[in-house]
């Protein structure tokens, strides 16, 4: 049986144990169910593969029941074991192969940053379960890869009323986006 590392990081240091992701460098190929596998039995919000034969560098993510598209979070955290582990410590540019498209992660002054691919949401029809949800009537709805973002007319439209997000139930978007400007 062949023994994997797993990294277990904090992407965001301000807490312990908040967006924490478990980080498995591979060298070799797994199938899709023993990534599943692994993930689920690893327990957090998400499981980064990466496969550190060569640049750019293959990562998947895995929640414990499904795999997911991209994760902030888990390719920073990926990108500091990277840094950390695996590359030469004059290298501070690493680039990553994903479903998502080409990503980026720079190492600077002690710092991480990451480059995604942009998304450009498009306006698309409205939604009653949207509107019932947030509790207020948007004016516009737009569409990207994962998210719908909603506008609203005037500022504080929401926080007038109750919002009740259960009511989103099965919609073919992962989150939300509520711009939200407070003068």
């Amino acid at each position: 049986m062949t023994k994997i590392p797993i990294f277990q990081v904090d992407a965001f240091q301000m807490r312990y144990f908040w967006k924490s992701s478990s980080i498995c460098p591979l060298d070799k190929d797994l199938t899709e169910s023993q990534m599943q596998n692994i993930a689920r039995e690893n327990n957090l919000s998400e499981t980064a593969f990466v496969k550190i034969d060569k640049e750019p560098f293959s990562i998947r993510w895995f929640t414990p029941t499904t795999e997911v598209e991209l994760c902030g979070h888990a390719t920073l955290a990926a990108a500091s074991v990277l840094f950390e582990e695996f590359l030469q410590e004059h290298q501070t540019k690493v680039c990553f192969s994903s479903k998502s498209g080409e990503l980026q992660a720079s190492k600077e002054n002690g710092m991480i940053y990451l480059n995604f691919p942009a998304d450009y949401p498009s306006q698309t029809e409205c939604s009653t379960h949207v509107a019932e949800a947030l509790g207020a009537e948007p004016i516009n709805y737009y569409k990207g890869k994962f998210d719908l973002l909603v506008e609203f007319e005037k500022e504080g439209s929401l926080g007038e009323r109750e919002t009740r997000l259960s009511f989103l139930g099965k919609q073919n978007f992962q989150g939300v986006i509520v711009p939200w400007f407070q003068m």
